[in-house]
């Protein structure tokens, strides 16, 4: 029973949360007059919508140029998702699960979006593997580290994608073991006063 209420807090934490990120979207939204009334207006119904969807409140989102570039790329993969809740669980009521991504390629539902990003999967993998070197190396990458980009990918390979050989790679590798972080103007001197 402890176990339950501790993960049906969880959950109503979540989906208050969760809530709340929506109405901050929808009162920008409304404040900048996209759908005309107040915001209470919408809540009781008298500003002509009765109820305004996530997906129409992030299309008035996406229309703000701060907000498209990465609200683009991102929130036709979340559409995809969109038949699953929060906790993962399939919903019961029907949801519009289609997408279009950027290239144009659309799918409806997780496993149309799966066949679309798994015919892209090099191109992810490599992705993922420039993200987690940039990463461990605490820096941007340049050219010179192709080369340990190539030999996490080779390892992907060896290992079905498997990510501890890439980690390995990455770790072993020249620039990973050999950085350099100069010193700051904040460091503590060890020098001694004369």
């Amino acid at each position: 029973p402890y176990i339950d209420n501790v993960e049906q807090a969880a959950l109503r934490n979540m989906q208050q949360g969760y809530e709340q990120g929506l109405n901050t979207i929808a009162d920008r939204a409304i404040g900048a007059g996209a759908f005309g009334g107040s915001r209470q207006g919408v809540a009781e119904g008298e500003a002509g919508l009765t109820a305004v969807s996530l997906r129409q409140q992030l299309e008035v989102h996406r229309k703000n140029p701060d907000c498209s570039g990465c609200h683009n790329k991102m929130d036709p993969l979340g559409f995809g998702l969109e038949t699953f809740d929060v906790l993962g669980r399939l919903r019961t009521e029907a949801v519009d699960a289609t997408g279009t991504l950027p290239s144009g390629e659309s799918f409806n539902g997780p496993a149309e979006m799966k066949q679309v990003l798994l015919a892209r999967r090099e191109a992810i993998l490599r992705q993922l593997m420039r993200r987690l070197t940039g990463y461990a190396l605490g820096r941007e990458l340049n050219r010179f580290d192709n080369c340990v980009i190539d030999a996490a990918m080779q390892s992907l390979r060896e290992r079905e994608a498997r990510p501890q050989g890439a980690v390995q790679a990455i770790v072993l590798s020249l620039p990973f073991r050999h950085r350099f972080y100069p010193a700051s103007e904040t460091s503590v001197s060890t020098a001694v006063p004369e």
